[in-house]
């Protein structure tokens, strides 16, 4: 409400705003209430380029991982989003100098599952002090948390919803102490590393 009556002069009537939002967020605005629109729409691929090349000191492995990331063509479009360049130098950081196996990611849904690995990894190390598993065994030991999250989510966006409070978390049968452990963990590391 605040938000709105700022927009439509009813509050601070002399005042400018800039809006910065991601769509979805930016969708529920209420179209009248939107005089003038500028979208800053990610990097460009030279940004992208940089983006790596600043990210590794090591000028062999982000070239690789550019020039694994120009192979696919989603992958390609969805590094114009920053924190999905994050997730991409994140993942392919892991599988190209600690893991050393398996196929790198090709598609959204693999990068994804890979990096959903990655970060069951690493808090694992640092709330569970545990020894190294495989992503099997990762997996199974959050399997039941994981499902309820991603179950939330896709309810989520099915109701155009972005945002999960407590309520959402308890009435997913979730044990809100647990999930907000991954949940803050994955918000963490991408704010420490973007």
């Amino acid at each position: 409400m605040l938000l709105t009556n700022l927009i439509k002069g009813n509050l601070l009537p002399s005042a400018l705003i800039w809006i910065t939002s991601r769509p979805a967020a930016a969708n529920q605005i209420p179209p009248e209430c939107v005089d003038r629109v500028t979208e800053v729409r990610g990097f460009t691929d030279a940004q992208k380029e940089e983006y790596f090349r600043r990210r590794f000191s090591d000028e062999d492995l982000s070239s690789r991982i550019i020039s694994h990331f120009k192979t696919s063509r989603s992958l390609h479009i969805m590094c114009l989003i920053p924190v999905f360049c994050w997730i991409t130098a994140t993942v392919l950081d892991h599988m190209l100098t600690l893991d050393q196996r398996g196929e790198l990611p090709k598609t959204l849904t693999d990068m994804y599952s890979h990096f959903l690995l990655v970060q069951t990894k690493r808090k694992k190390h640092k709330y569970d002090e545990g020894h190294e598993t495989s992503p099997w065994e990762l997996m199974e030991a959050d399997s039941e948390v994981l499902l309820k999250l991603g179950r939330l989510a896709f309810e989520h966006l099915e109701k155009g919803k972005i945002m999960f409070y407590q309520e959402d978390l308890e009435q997913s049968g979730l044990d809100v102490t647990e999930a907000l452990v991954h949940l803050e963990f994955v918000q963490r590391s991408s704010k420490e590393s973007v």
